[in-house]
């Protein structure tokens, strides 16, 4: 058996590890990542070949400064593709959050959901809409196509923060986690 043969096929099957591990759940429209990722499987799937056929064969024609250049290649690739996920993975202390409005005629509910803001027209009764963030505030507001009474609650994680209504046709409701 070579020298350095064992080393390579465990350098290989880390890098093997490492790469699958942070390919469970890519970003959307990474390709660069996806592409980090393709090169740390590929240089990690060859250093493992490498190191198997250094083990089986005196040949000589396997290199085991090869195989482990390979698979340290797969590792740090599958390092930094890792580093790169975890914010992905754990974006931070998200809270439930869900909207209501009620009213007996057609209203329309302005609020944000992330970056985007949203305009729901609605036909009168009850609406919602339930959404994870990681905001510490949340506005809505309720807008009816008459002077009739509306309301509107904020509920966050399943408690009731905001809450108002008005018989002016528009009512808003706010709640700001940092005061």
């Amino acid at each position: 058996m070579k020298k350095g043969s064992r080393a390579t096929l465990v350098w290989g099957i880390v890098a093997v590890i490492l790469t699958v591990t942070a390919a469970l759940r890519p970003p959307v429209a990474a390709v660069f990542l996806l592409a980090l990722l393709a090169c740390g499987v590929i240089a990690g799937v060859v250093a493992v070949l490498l190191g198997i056929r250094a083990l089986r064969g005196p040949d000589g024609k396997a290199s085991p400064a090869a195989g482990i250049a390979l698979g340290g290649i797969g590792i740090v690739t599958g390092a930094v593709s890792l580093a790169l996920l975890v914010p992905a993975l754990f974006p931070g202390a998200s809270v439930q959050v869900e909207l209501r409005a009620s009213s007996e005629e057609a209203f329309t509910v302005s609020y944000s959901y992330g970056e985007y803001p949203r305009d729901d027209v609605w036909q009168g009764g009850d609406w919602s809409a339930k959404f994870g963030t990681s905001e510490s505030s949340t506005e809505m507001v309720v807008t009816a196509e008459e002077p009739v009474e509306v309301s509107c609650e904020i509920l966050r994680d399943g408690e009731v923060v905001a809450a108002e209504s008005s018989g002016s046709g528009t009512v808003t409701c706010r709640f700001d986690a940092a005061g």
